[in-house]
């Protein structure tokens, strides 16, 4: 009920103000979050039942306005949190009978249809209140339900006024009816008073068969007792408390849940049967004894209204979401949402949790209803521009529509038939350099983009797109491929830097249903996006990058004659997306992962053991799995691991991974049971011994009930000699020091996000084989040097020796690409090391360092200031980078360094400074990037260089 101005201990008066929803759409910035679902070999993708009113098809929401009179209305809402009016929000009951106003309608779906066919009752409370029409007045005095039946949510009968309070009854409010399987009848509950009488407000219930004829409420001396009552405590002490509202439903545990509004408080009785002991578990603030009882009640119960989560609100409707989950809907001045994972939770003083609704347009008190398939179309079709759904090809059938930009008298031209593309502005057409087709080039500057014809996707609630594309675009709302009616109806695809996305949606963008997936989108791809009821799946390159399976939203609840483009969206502050895209194809089903992806088989595998957290694993670790090469034609997988698996191999970690997850799967191994699928489906990983061959069998039930069996030989695994390093590490430095007789490893210590690393190992060996840690000499963050007496913790630094560890002062991170010259600097027949390396400075611009020791494992000693900075003598480079040491015949030894600009300069005879004025720009190396290095044999100079970088694919 509305709040109701009345005398004495009445409700109190709402503000006058009124808002729109909750303001979720308020903002100008479009941002889309996509939901994710995990598919597993158990979930059927399709809904177990097509037909079941469990929140899959949407919701229907009766409620009133008043405009002349208060008359009922329709919204609706896919997913329980965005709604929006049908009917153009036009009323669809109205009254003429009684007070001539319907307010606070609630809908039962009838056990069966009565004998007249109709499956469906509308009840209402019979007042005028509010609106144009003369008349109005909160004083008015009814008995009567005001009732409407239908056999389709469709077509309503006129509404009639039916008796069902006593004759002495006031303002009966609010009527709501459950079905009682104990009585097998339909109890009805409502608000109501005595006439003339000081008693409040209270709940009173009656039975109905047929919502023509009901019982009388029980009571003495005339006027019935109320069933819900607040405005009297236990002790009999006046509490001037209305119950304005009641609603009832039954909970995930069986019992029965009521919610009663109470001058703005929720309070909360539970009970197993719908006649038998109703217990307070939630009660009034001002109702709360100290103790935790109720004083209306005397029942313990598990919080107060505030604690809940449900003061300041009435009118409440309650529904239940498909994952479980349930939302009590309350209104005041527009409708808010609470959430709970199970009512029964209440009982143990679990709060309810705000939850995220929008509402376009304020709806006022009525209930929410989840539909079925078959009533969702019906509503839709009646009140929303829904149209009739498409019947779906076969599986296996050709594409109804199919460009491929070859023809060129008429580029749109599609090969399947005569549904031809039409183009706006200029699209190009040709053969890029990094595509081997035709392909259609769409560029904003061209205002291009391309329109399929109008009609085309009506009613296709199944279906697939597949093309090729290529996305310029990293950033901005744009849309790659649209299908709809407007900005409030329509699919989405876009292809966005390194993410692919789309969703459908048919309450705007606040409401869009559908999948993200990360990939770099701006090289080319083979997409296919997949749309049936309840799923969508996104595709790249024959693999199922991601997929949605909580659906609400079909095709045909868009309309029709909806409009699809190629590059451009249905909001107009959207640019035009900047891609290319061939060879596309538009099929009349939702392929599956078999008709995508082939039978079930091994797309890879892992023997031996993996970083558990790859993110975290830095420097070195013990991992012992290389690769395994898996021949599809030859029938085997090889694998290769490295020498830290040479003892464990008789019981080695595998794992095969699968190209698809959605049928039950079964793999053995020489005959035998293997292993344990993962929670995605995907792999299958078990031990086994790795120093002999297996055979290798696996056997998927596919949907039709066939199996299918692919079998494989695993051979037994190869012991290789790399990585010589165990663990992560790059940009090695190799040098031979004859006084050491070992050789000597200098690399990154990798591992690190954006090659964050700030620490350096050195490696020795005597044999090229076997190395040796000799543990962290550099550090290039100055602030993890210890406070003076203290040592460095080796847990900061993948667990090796520091004993000999120096710190860098001038740097922050980034410790990148060194190298080491050995060199007699002093004369007196010992040598020097001076160790070269990459790091940032407090400004994040890149400098080279030097530090220097007596040994080739340290300690050294780093110098104050860097060595080389990006700006030297007005040689710029792009980064001061990827030092190298070179030195001539004569004893000169130079530095060389650079990224995107090589440079050289001369080193003084102390390696720890720069010969003034010798610093130059190299020229001649084609296509340098970084990484230059310079050797002498046979009297020439040989120069080598990096074209890429370890981002570069």
């Amino acid at each position: 009920m509305a709040a109701i101005p009345m005398l004495g201990a009445m409700i109190p008066a709402a503000s006058a103000a009124e808002t729109n929803g909750n303001g979720a759409g308020a903002s100008s910035v479009r941002t889309v979050s996509a939901s994710t679902a995990t598919a597993t070999a158990a979930k059927n993708t399709a809904s177990t039942d097509a037909d079941a009113a469990d929140g899959t098809n949407g919701y229907l929401w009766l409620h009133f306005e008043a405009t002349d009179y208060e008359k009922i209305y329709y919204g609706y809402s896919a997913d329980g949190s965005n709604w929006r009016k049908l009917n153009d929000n036009k009323p669809l009951i109205s009254s003429n009978t009684a007070n001539k106003g319907i307010r606070d309608p609630h809908l039962i779906k009838l056990q069966k249809p009565d004998a007249d066919g109709y499956k469906y009752v509308m009840i209402g409370t019979d007042l005028h209140a509010e609106g144009t029409a003369s008349g109005k007045s909160w004083s008015q005095q009814s008995q009567n339900l005001i009732v409407s039946r239908s056999k389709d949510l469709v077509n309503w009968t006129d509404a009639e006024a039916v008796k069902g309070g006593w004759d002495n009854a006031d303002r009966m409010w609010a009527p709501e009816a459950i079905y009682d399987p104990e009585t097998k009848d339909y109890l009805v509950y409502y608000s109501a008073k005595p006439k003339n009488s000081d008693q409040l407000l209270g709940v009173y219930r009656v039975h109905t068969k047929d919502f023509k004829t009901f019982t009388q409420p029980e009571g003495t001396d005339g006027d019935p007792q109320p069933w819900v009552y607040q405005g009297t405590a236990a002790d009999g002490t006046d509490t001037k408390e209305n119950i304005i509202d009641s609603t009832i439903v039954k909970g995930d545990d069986g019992d029965y849940y009521r919610f009663s509004t109470s001058d703005w408080s929720t309070v909360v009785d539970t009970a197993k049967t719908l006649d038998g002991k109703w217990t307070r578990i939630v009660e009034r603030d001002s109702d709360m004894n100290a103790d935790g009882t109720s004083r209306i009640t005397g029942d313990t119960v598990a919080m107060n209204t505030s604690t809940a989560g449900l003061g300041g609100i009435e009118g409440l409707t309650v529904f239940q979401k498909p994952d479980g989950t349930w939302v009590i809907m309350g209104d005041n001045q527009g409708y808010k949402a609470r959430s709970i994972a199970k009512l029964s939770d209440l009982k143990n003083g679990v709060a309810t949790a705000s939850m995220s609704t929008n509402f376009p347009k304020r709806f006022r008190h009525g209930t929410i209803v989840p539909l079925t398939a078959s009533e969702k179309r019906a509503v839709l079709k009646a009140y929303d521009g829904a149209t009739d759904s498409v019947s779906a090809d076969k599986a296996g059938s050709d594409p109804i529509a199919q460009y491929d930009f070859e023809d060129s008298s008429n580029r749109g031209k599609d090969s399947k038939g005569g549904n031809d593309l039409t183009f706006s502005g200029t699209p190009e057409f040709g053969v890029p350099g990094d595509w081997n087709t035709n392909v259609m080039q769409l560029r904003p500057s061209k205002n291009a983009y391309a329109e399929f014809p109008q009609g085309m996707f009506d009613g296709r609630d199944s279906f697939t797109l597949e093309f090729e594309a290529k996305s310029r675009a990293s950033s901005g709302n744009y849309f790659s491929f649209a299908i709809g009616a407007s900005d409030q109806k329509y699919i989405i695809i876009r292809l966005r830097g390194d993410q692919i996305y789309t969703a459908i949606t048919d309450a705007t963008w606040n409401a869009e249903q559908g999948v993200s997936a990360k990939l770099a989108t701006t090289s080319w791809h083979k997409y296919a996006i997949t749309v049936e009821p309840h799923r969508i799946a996104v595709y790249a390159d024959n693999q199922l990058l991601g997929e949605n399976t909580d659906v609400t939203v079909s095709v045909s609840d868009l309309g029709e004659n909806l409009k699809a483009y190629i590059g451009k969206s249905f909001y107009s502050a959207d640019g035009l997306w900047d891609g290319g895209v061939d060879k596309i194809k538009v099929y009349n089903y939702a392929r599956s992962m078999r008709d995508m992806l082939g039978d079930v088989n091994v797309k890879s595998a892992v023997v031996g053991t993996v970083p558990s957290d790859p993110s975290k694993e830095v420097g070195t670790d013990d991992h012992t799995a290389l690769y395994a090469k898996v021949d599809a034609d030859a029938g085997t997988i090889t694998p290769t691991v490295n020498r830290l698996a040479s003892d464990k191999l008789a019981e080695s970690p595998a794992s095969f991974t699968l190209n698809r997850n959605d049928v039950p799967v079964t793999m053995t191994i020489d005959g035998q049971p293997f292993g344990t699928r993962s929670e995605d489906g995907y792999s299958i990983a078990g031990v086994l011994d790795a120093t002999k061959d297996h055979a290798v069998e696996i056997t998927a039930t596919e949907n039709d009930g066939s199996k299918v069996v692919k079998k494989w030989t695993l051979k037994a695994a190869t012991v290789s000699n790399n990585p010589v390093l165990p663990g992560q590490y790059a940009d090695p430095d190799i040098d031979y020091f004859p006084e050491t007789g070992k050789f000597w490893i200098y690399p990154t210590t990798d591992g690190f996000s954006g090659w964050s690393g700030n620490y350096f190992h050195a490696w020795s060996s005597s044999d090229l084989v076997n190395w040796t840690d000799e543990g962290v000499i550099l550090d290039v963050k100055a602030d993890n040097k210890p406070a003076e007496g203290q040592n460095a913790d080796p847990a900061n630094y993948d667990g090796s020796k520091v004993d000999n560890i120096a710190f860098s002062p001038w740097s922050v991170g980034s410790a990148w690409a060194p190298t080491i010259e050995a060199k007699d600097t002093n004369n007196d027949g010992k040598m020097e090391y001076y160790f070269y390396y990459c790091a940032k400075k407090t400004n994040g611009e890149s400098a080279i360092g030097v530090a220097v020791a007596d040994n080739p494992a340290g300690p050294f000693k780093a110098a104050d200031q860097p060595l080389v900075s990006r700006t030297m003598e007005g040689v710029t480079v792009g980064q001061a980078i990827d030092p190298s040491i070179f030195t001539d015949d004569d004893g000169t030894s130079y530095i060389l360094y650079g990224n995107g600009t090589p440079a050289i300069a001369q080193l003084n005879d102390d390696m720890t400074s720069i010969k003034e004025g010798t610093v130059r720009k190299l020229s001649g190396l084609k296509d340098f990037r970084e990484s230059v290095v310079v050797m002498k044999h046979g009297g020439k100079y040989h120069w080598t260089w990096s074209c890429d970088d370890a981002g570069s694919e």
